[in-house]
């Protein structure tokens, strides 16, 4: 519950409710509504150029011990040793990483205006307009950032209970 709204309900309400649920109360600048969302693609393409360039070192370097230190050449060996030049030059390869970057606006419980940005693996993100926790993005019932005095006492106190 919102700690605005909980403060607005009378004591004798507020131990009703207690008495009968459990209750967390979240401080107006902990929640809040996502009134905008914009993102950013910031993700990095791999590279292999250390593995062609391994792979070329071994091979040109297979080449001119065949040729300049009377050994035969064979294109079988050309090939493994290029090969094994390009799997050790992988070593300094880098791999492709997705990232994607989003700045939220929202729109807090206490009616402030705040920018929180979120980095992660996904293209996915909140829609506008849900209710979530902040800093954390978590979503959480609508209800928190709908509430008022009088939306508690119907959905807590109206049965009686």
């Amino acid at each position: 519950m919102s700690r605005i709204v909980w403060q607005q309900l009378a004591a004798s309400e507020r131990e009703r409710i207690e008495s009968a649920h459990e209750v967390q109360i979240f401080a107006p600048d902990g929640f809040g509504v996502i009134t905008d969302v914009q993102g950013m693609d910031q993700s990095t393409a791999g590279t292999n150029s250390g593995a062609m360039v391994g792979g070329a070192i071994g091979s040109a370097a297979y080449i001119d011990r065949a040729f300049s230190g009377g050994h035969s050449y064979s294109a079988g060996a050309n090939l493994a040793v290029g090969l094994l030049g390009a799997v050790l030059g992988s070593a300094l390869d880098k791999a492709p990483e997705t990232k994607f970057q989003f700045r939220y606006t929202i729109k807090q419980g206490d009616g402030e205006i705040q920018y929180f940005d979120e980095i992660k693996a996904s293209g996915f993100r909140h829609s506008p307009g849900v209710c979530v926790l902040v800093p954390a993005l978590t979503l959480v019932s609508q209800q928190l950032c709908q509430q008022t005095p009088e939306t508690l006492r119907a959905k807590y106190l109206a049965d009686g209970s």
